[in-house]
Protein backbone atom coordinates (compact mmCIF):
# COMPACT_ATOMS: atom_id res chain seq x y z
CA UNK A 1 0.00 0.00 0.00
CA UNK A 2 2.77 2.44 0.93
CA UNK A 3 4.53 1.75 -2.37
CA UNK A 4 1.25 2.32 -4.28
CA UNK A 5 1.65 -0.99 -6.12
CA UNK A 6 -1.71 -2.49 -5.15
CA UNK A 7 -4.19 -1.57 -7.84
CA UNK A 8 -6.64 -4.48 -8.13
CA UNK A 9 -8.29 -6.95 -5.75
CA UNK A 10 -6.20 -9.81 -7.18
CA UNK A 11 -3.08 -8.24 -5.68
CA UNK A 12 -4.61 -8.39 -2.19
CA UNK A 13 -5.73 -12.00 -2.73
CA UNK A 14 -2.22 -13.10 -3.70
CA UNK A 15 -0.74 -11.30 -0.70
CA UNK A 16 -3.15 -13.15 1.60
CA UNK A 17 -2.35 -16.51 -0.02
CA UNK A 18 1.40 -15.99 0.23
CA UNK A 19 1.33 -14.76 3.82
CA UNK A 20 -0.94 -17.65 4.87
CA UNK A 21 1.44 -20.15 3.26
CA UNK A 22 4.48 -18.57 4.88
CA UNK A 23 2.84 -18.50 8.31
CA UNK A 24 2.04 -22.22 7.97
CA UNK A 25 5.68 -22.96 7.10
CA UNK A 26 6.95 -20.92 10.05
CA UNK A 27 4.44 -22.56 12.45
CA UNK A 28 5.50 -26.02 11.23
CA UNK A 29 9.18 -25.15 11.71
CA UNK A 30 8.77 -23.91 15.29
CA UNK A 31 6.28 -26.63 16.23
CA UNK A 32 8.19 -29.55 14.71
CA UNK A 33 9.53 -30.66 18.10
CA UNK A 34 6.01 -31.05 19.44
CA UNK A 35 4.72 -33.04 16.47
CA UNK A 36 5.15 -36.68 15.69
CA UNK A 37 4.17 -37.56 12.13
CA UNK A 38 3.55 -41.16 11.19
CA UNK A 39 2.27 -42.66 7.97
CA UNK A 40 -0.42 -44.89 9.36
CA UNK A 41 -4.02 -45.54 8.37
CA UNK A 42 -6.78 -46.19 10.86
CA UNK A 43 -10.30 -46.79 9.60
CA UNK A 44 -12.14 -45.63 12.75
CA UNK A 45 -9.91 -42.55 13.12
CA UNK A 46 -10.36 -41.69 9.43
CA UNK A 47 -14.13 -41.89 9.87
CA UNK A 48 -13.99 -39.58 12.89
CA UNK A 49 -11.78 -37.09 11.06
CA UNK A 50 -14.00 -37.21 7.96
CA UNK A 51 -17.12 -36.60 10.03
CA UNK A 52 -15.51 -33.70 11.88
CA UNK A 53 -13.99 -32.06 8.80
CA UNK A 54 -17.17 -32.43 6.76
CA UNK A 55 -19.31 -30.47 9.19
CA UNK A 56 -16.50 -28.09 10.10
CA UNK A 57 -15.96 -27.15 6.45
CA UNK A 58 -19.66 -26.65 5.75
CA UNK A 59 -20.03 -24.72 9.01
CA UNK A 60 -17.21 -22.40 7.98
CA UNK A 61 -18.96 -21.69 4.69
CA UNK A 62 -22.32 -21.09 6.37
CA UNK A 63 -20.67 -18.87 8.98
CA UNK A 64 -19.15 -16.70 6.24
CA UNK A 65 -22.60 -16.25 4.71
CA UNK A 66 -24.07 -15.51 8.14
CA UNK A 67 -21.53 -12.73 8.69
CA UNK A 68 -21.92 -11.23 5.20
CA UNK A 69 -25.44 -11.96 3.90
CA UNK A 70 -26.65 -8.59 5.18
CA UNK A 71 -23.98 -6.69 3.24
CA UNK A 72 -24.70 -8.66 0.07
CA UNK A 73 -28.43 -8.04 0.40
CA UNK A 74 -27.94 -4.31 1.00
CA UNK A 75 -25.81 -4.09 -2.13
CA UNK A 76 -28.44 -5.95 -4.17
CA UNK A 77 -31.39 -3.90 -2.87
CA UNK A 78 -29.89 -0.41 -2.60
CA UNK A 79 -26.95 -0.31 -4.98
CA UNK A 80 -23.55 1.27 -4.44
CA UNK A 81 -24.69 4.13 -2.19
CA UNK A 82 -26.52 1.96 0.31
CA UNK A 83 -23.71 -0.61 0.22
CA UNK A 84 -21.15 2.09 1.03
CA UNK A 85 -23.19 3.42 3.96
CA UNK A 86 -23.81 -0.03 5.39
CA UNK A 87 -20.27 -1.17 4.63
CA UNK A 88 -18.78 1.66 6.64
CA UNK A 89 -20.76 0.63 9.72
CA UNK A 90 -20.02 -3.07 9.22
CA UNK A 91 -16.30 -2.49 8.71
CA UNK A 92 -15.99 -0.63 12.00
CA UNK A 93 -18.07 -3.35 13.68
CA UNK A 94 -15.46 -5.89 12.58
CA UNK A 95 -13.33 -4.73 15.50
CA UNK A 96 -15.22 -7.44 17.41
CA UNK A 97 -13.51 -10.04 15.21
CA UNK A 98 -10.44 -9.50 17.38
CA UNK A 99 -12.46 -10.69 20.35
CA UNK A 100 -13.63 -13.72 18.36
CA UNK A 101 -10.05 -14.69 17.45
CA UNK A 102 -8.85 -14.23 21.03
CA UNK A 103 -11.63 -16.38 22.42
CA UNK A 104 -10.82 -19.15 19.96
CA UNK A 105 -7.14 -19.14 20.96
CA UNK A 106 -7.83 -19.18 24.70
CA UNK A 107 -11.06 -21.12 25.17
CA UNK A 108 -10.78 -23.85 22.54
CA UNK A 109 -7.63 -25.66 23.81
CA UNK A 110 -8.72 -25.55 27.46
CA UNK A 111 -12.30 -26.70 26.95
CA UNK A 112 -11.36 -29.46 24.49
CA UNK A 113 -8.72 -30.81 26.89
CA UNK A 114 -10.91 -31.00 29.98
CA UNK A 115 -14.00 -32.14 28.10
CA UNK A 116 -11.99 -35.03 26.63
CA UNK A 117 -10.94 -35.92 30.20
CA UNK A 118 -14.58 -35.91 31.29
CA UNK A 119 -13.95 -33.02 33.69
CA UNK A 120 -17.16 -31.09 33.05
CA UNK A 121 -16.80 -29.09 36.26
CA UNK A 122 -13.56 -27.52 35.05
CA UNK A 123 -15.09 -26.84 31.63
CA UNK A 124 -17.97 -25.06 33.36
CA UNK A 125 -15.55 -22.95 35.40
CA UNK A 126 -13.64 -21.97 32.26
CA UNK A 127 -16.86 -20.93 30.54
CA UNK A 128 -18.09 -18.97 33.53
CA UNK A 129 -14.77 -17.13 33.80
CA UNK A 130 -14.59 -16.44 30.07
CA UNK A 131 -18.17 -15.20 29.72
CA UNK A 132 -18.10 -13.28 32.99
CA UNK A 133 -14.90 -11.36 32.27
CA UNK A 134 -15.93 -10.69 28.69
CA UNK A 135 -19.14 -9.06 29.88
CA UNK A 136 -17.24 -7.18 32.56
CA UNK A 137 -15.14 -5.57 29.83
CA UNK A 138 -17.71 -5.51 27.04
CA UNK A 139 -20.66 -3.78 28.70
CA UNK A 140 -18.78 -0.53 29.53
CA UNK A 141 -17.18 -0.69 26.08
CA UNK A 142 -20.54 -1.02 24.34
CA UNK A 143 -21.97 1.88 26.32
CA UNK A 144 -19.02 4.07 25.32
CA UNK A 145 -19.18 2.98 21.68
CA UNK A 146 -22.92 3.62 21.50
CA UNK A 147 -22.60 7.01 23.16
CA UNK A 148 -19.63 8.24 21.15
CA UNK A 149 -20.42 6.69 17.77
CA UNK A 150 -20.69 10.11 16.04
CA UNK A 151 -17.28 11.17 17.35
CA UNK A 152 -15.75 7.84 16.32
CA UNK A 153 -17.15 8.00 12.78
CA UNK A 154 -16.13 11.64 12.36
CA UNK A 155 -12.62 10.71 13.48
CA UNK A 156 -12.39 7.84 10.97
CA UNK A 157 -14.46 9.09 8.03
CA UNK A 158 -15.03 12.77 8.65
CA UNK A 159 -18.65 13.56 7.77
CA UNK A 160 -18.79 11.23 4.75
CA UNK A 161 -20.75 8.46 6.46
CA UNK A 162 -23.00 10.15 9.00
CA UNK A 163 -25.86 7.94 7.75
CA UNK A 164 -23.90 4.92 8.97
CA UNK A 165 -24.08 6.04 12.61
CA UNK A 166 -27.58 4.66 13.24
CA UNK A 167 -26.70 1.36 11.59
CA UNK A 168 -23.56 1.00 13.68
CA UNK A 169 -25.48 1.70 16.88
CA UNK A 170 -27.89 -1.15 16.08
CA UNK A 171 -24.95 -3.50 15.54
CA UNK A 172 -23.31 -2.35 18.78
CA UNK A 173 -26.52 -2.92 20.74
CA UNK A 174 -26.73 -6.43 19.28
CA UNK A 175 -23.14 -7.16 20.30
CA UNK A 176 -24.41 -7.82 23.83
CA UNK A 177 -24.91 -11.49 22.83
CA UNK A 178 -21.39 -11.94 21.41
CA UNK A 179 -19.71 -13.39 24.55
CA UNK A 180 -22.32 -16.15 24.77
CA UNK A 181 -22.30 -16.76 21.02
CA UNK A 182 -18.52 -16.78 20.60
CA UNK A 183 -17.54 -18.68 23.75
CA UNK A 184 -20.17 -21.39 23.46
CA UNK A 185 -19.80 -21.94 19.71
CA UNK A 186 -16.03 -22.28 20.20
CA UNK A 187 -16.63 -24.69 23.08
CA UNK A 188 -18.86 -26.85 20.92
CA UNK A 189 -15.99 -27.26 18.46
CA UNK A 190 -13.74 -28.30 21.34
CA UNK A 191 -16.36 -30.82 22.40
CA UNK A 192 -16.45 -32.26 18.90
CA UNK A 193 -20.14 -31.36 18.55
CA UNK A 194 -19.75 -29.81 15.12
CA UNK A 195 -23.01 -31.28 13.80
CA UNK A 196 -25.03 -29.39 16.41
CA UNK A 197 -22.91 -26.29 15.87
CA UNK A 198 -23.65 -26.45 12.14
CA UNK A 199 -27.39 -26.59 12.83
CA UNK A 200 -27.22 -23.56 15.10
CA UNK A 201 -25.21 -21.46 12.66
CA UNK A 202 -27.41 -22.56 9.76
CA UNK A 203 -30.48 -21.57 11.79
CA UNK A 204 -28.96 -18.15 12.41
CA UNK A 205 -28.24 -17.74 8.70
CA UNK A 206 -31.80 -18.76 7.78
CA UNK A 207 -33.49 -16.36 10.18
CA UNK A 208 -31.03 -13.62 9.21
CA UNK A 209 -31.87 -14.09 5.54
CA UNK A 210 -35.63 -14.12 6.14
CA UNK A 211 -35.62 -10.95 8.22
CA UNK A 212 -33.25 -9.23 5.80
CA UNK A 213 -35.54 -9.93 2.85
CA UNK A 214 -38.58 -8.73 4.84
CA UNK A 215 -37.13 -5.68 6.62
CA UNK A 216 -34.76 -4.29 4.00
CA UNK A 217 -37.49 -3.19 1.55
CA UNK A 218 -39.64 -1.89 4.44
CA UNK A 219 -37.23 0.21 6.51
CA UNK A 220 -34.04 0.32 4.47
CA UNK A 221 -30.51 -0.61 5.51
CA UNK A 222 -31.32 -0.46 9.22
CA UNK A 223 -33.49 -3.50 8.57
CA UNK A 224 -30.40 -5.44 7.46
CA UNK A 225 -28.63 -4.51 10.69
CA UNK A 226 -31.63 -5.63 12.76
CA UNK A 227 -31.78 -8.92 10.84
CA UNK A 228 -28.07 -9.51 11.46
CA UNK A 229 -28.55 -8.96 15.20
CA UNK A 230 -31.55 -11.32 15.26
CA UNK A 231 -29.50 -14.04 13.54
CA UNK A 232 -26.67 -13.70 16.06
CA UNK A 233 -29.13 -13.68 18.96
CA UNK A 234 -30.72 -16.91 17.75
CA UNK A 235 -27.30 -18.58 17.50
CA UNK A 236 -26.40 -17.43 21.01
CA UNK A 237 -29.72 -18.69 22.41
CA UNK A 238 -29.39 -22.12 20.81
CA UNK A 239 -25.76 -22.48 21.91
CA UNK A 240 -26.66 -21.38 25.44
CA UNK A 241 -29.42 -24.00 25.72
CA UNK A 242 -27.07 -26.69 24.44
CA UNK A 243 -24.20 -25.84 26.82
CA UNK A 244 -26.58 -25.43 29.76
CA UNK A 245 -27.89 -28.94 29.12
CA UNK A 246 -24.53 -30.59 28.43
CA UNK A 247 -22.22 -28.81 30.87
CA UNK A 248 -24.38 -26.68 33.11
CA UNK A 249 -24.00 -22.92 33.17
CA UNK A 250 -25.22 -20.15 35.45
CA UNK A 251 -25.08 -16.72 33.81
CA UNK A 252 -25.94 -14.86 37.00
CA UNK A 253 -23.16 -16.63 38.89
CA UNK A 254 -20.68 -16.01 36.06
CA UNK A 255 -21.38 -12.27 36.04
CA UNK A 256 -21.35 -11.89 39.84
CA UNK A 257 -18.16 -13.93 40.17
CA UNK A 258 -16.45 -11.91 37.44
CA UNK A 259 -17.40 -8.72 39.26
CA UNK A 260 -16.01 -10.05 42.55
CA UNK A 261 -12.79 -11.26 40.90
CA UNK A 262 -12.33 -7.95 39.11
CA UNK A 263 -12.98 -5.96 42.27
CA UNK A 264 -10.58 -8.12 44.29
CA UNK A 265 -7.91 -7.73 41.61
CA UNK A 266 -8.21 -3.92 41.70
CA UNK A 267 -8.13 -3.86 45.52
CA UNK A 268 -5.07 -6.12 45.53
CA UNK A 269 -3.26 -3.84 43.08
CA UNK A 270 -4.13 -0.76 45.10
CA UNK A 271 -2.89 -2.34 48.34
CA UNK A 272 0.39 -3.36 46.71
CA UNK A 273 1.01 0.26 45.73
Amino acid sequence: VMLHRISVAKDVVWIMIITAALSSVVATFYGRRHMKLQVRFSGPMFSRIKEFVRYQAVTGLVSVFQQNIDSLAVSAFTGAVGAAIYGAAKNVYRMFDVMRDTITLLVFPATSKYYALGDHATVRKILEKAVGFLYLALIPGLILLFSFTPALFHLIFGHKFDESIGVFRILVAGAIVLPIQMVFITTMVGMGRVKEMFRFIASGLTINTIFTVVLLPLIGITGAAIAFVIGNTLQASLAYRFIEKEIGFNTKFALSQAWKDGRNFVIHKIKRK
